[in-house]
């Protein structure tokens, strides 16, 4: 077994089911994947931090959140919950 994280990503545009497609994994394989999703501001609230905070401004005005940005948070997340785990991208990564 590897130490590196292995990483499914669901993509497609909004509203085209990426949350619902992650859940349903989710629930078919209970405690095997972890979920990330890069439009939760939910995640951005649980640290407060410029950059969140910046994040969800941009989200409230309906603007796309620049790829750097995201990366950040995903690794950050990664790093948190450690490598061995397989993790769902739901939205990423986004063209910005």
């Amino acid at each position: 077994e590897s130490n590196k994280p292995v990483a499914i990503y669901i993509l497609g545009g909004p509203g085209s089911g990426k949350g619902t497609q992650s859940k349903a994994i989710l629930d078919s394989f209970p405690g095997k994947f972890y979920h990330i999703s890069t439009g939760s501001q939910s995640e951005m609230r649980q640290k407060a931090t410029p950059e969140n905070a910046a994040i969800i401004e941009l989200m409230k005005q309906g603007q796309m959140v620049p790829s750097q940005y995201l990366v950040g948070l995903v690794k950050e997340k990664m790093k948190e919950i450690g490598n061995k785990t397989i993790y769902i991208l739901d939205g990423f990564p986004r063209n910005s």
